[in-house]
């Protein structure tokens, strides 16, 4: 599970804080259903994508759970910076595959 917090940009009190790019790809909703699918697809893959290199990068394919837990906790870090620059940092990963995701026609 990745907790992301959508709420509105004028809510700067809230805790956790708002994640801007999940937040501005998931809520500015296209003039229909089958567009905003094409969004919802086209994030998940870009997020899923990013799992993956995260993966890939050092860690025992051995030990999956543990990986995937440890990439999990990385996302689930809501406390203040810098801490959570990693999640920042994994949302900004998400956002450059994103959009070559929708751009390549893929997610259509």
């Amino acid at each position: 599970m990745i907790y992301m917090n959508l709420r509105g940009e004028s809510d700067r009190l809230g805790f956790p804080a708002r994640d801007p790019i999940p937040s501005q790809i998931l809520t500015q909703f296209p003039p229909t259903e089958g567009a905003y699918r094409t969004v919802c697809y086209a994030f998940s893959t870009a997020l899923f994508d990013t799992l993956e290199e995260y993966l890939s990068t050092g860690h025992a394919p051995q030990n999956a759970k543990a990986s995937v837990m440890s990439w999990v906790r990385h996302l689930c870090d809501m406390g203040d910076p810098p801490k959570s620059t990693a999640r920042a940092d994994s949302f900004y990963k998400v956002s450059k595959r994103y959009s070559k995701v929708l751009t390549s026609g893929f997610a259509a």
